[in-house]
């Protein structure tokens, strides 16, 4: 007498498979909100790095650098910001006079694409242009 061995049936395969793509379908908006935030906080520490570096380079220089090319504010200010592949930045005058405000511009595909994100010397807090980076 032959053992009958049990195996699953193709219909059973099937709907465990239609469940997982349920699962994951159902996951992956949480996913990408929590992705966009995560690369906020990476845009939000590059400009307090850029705002210490900027603080630093008046106190050798007795002025502020201004620029928006992200390898001239790398070399001048000695900091790493153009291998970041989110995020655009520039350091300009702060509107009324002596001072400087760093701007971080999302780059590519997102939903807070061309947003912005900015710290100045004023007060030094960052001022989140997306709400995804709340």
């Amino acid at each position: 007498m032959k053992k009958r061995v049990k195996t699953f049936t193709l219909l059973e395969l099937v709907i465990v498979v239609v469940i997982i793509g349920i699962l994951a379908s159902l996951s992956m908006p949480n996913f990408t909100k929590l992705k966009e935030k995560n690369i906020g906080k990476q845009g939000e520490m590059d400009l307090i790095v850029a705002y210490n570096a900027e603080k630093i380079f008046k106190l050798d220089n007795g002025k502020f650098f201004y620029s928006d090319d992200s390898k001239e504010i790398d070399k001048t200010l000695k900091i790493e910001l153009s291998n970041n592949k989110y995020f655009t930045y520039s350091i300009v005058e702060r509107e009324g006079g002596e001072g400087f405000k760093v701007i971080a511009t999302r780059k590519g595909p997102s939903r807070c694409e061309g947003k912005k994100m900015s710290i100045t010397d004023e007060g030094g807090e960052v001022d989140r242009g997306c709400k995804q980076w709340q």
